[in-house]
């Protein structure tokens, strides 16, 4: 999401949602250096708390997915075998 702001200085790139939110606060955040002081901080505080509430929840699960594709491999294999055969059997018998 972009936010569009009238704040001179403001960088209109598309991944400077954090800079943009500390423009939003009031003019006196429209000096870049000031700009970046508040947003840098606040950024990385939010990474590591994505970090910590999401990534690392996700990646510990990554052993259980493992197990759970395996399983629809070994299915779907058995399923092709079965859905082979009968067309074979059903083709022979024509």
């Amino acid at each position: 999401m972009h936010i569009e702001t009238s704040h001179a200085g403001a960088n209109h790139r598309p991944f400077n949602q954090p800079q943009q939110a500390v423009a939003a606060l009031g003019p006196w955040t429209a000096h870049s250096y000031l700009n970046i002081a508040l947003a840098l901080p606040a950024t990385i505080l939010l990474a590591v708390v994505s970090w910590y509430l999401a990534g690392k929840p996700v990646l510990s699960l990554r052993p259980h997915l493992t197990r759970l594709e395996d399983r629809a491999i070994a299915m779907r294999d058995s399923l092709h075998e079965a859905w082979t055969g009968w067309v074979r059997r059903s083709l022979s018998n024509e």
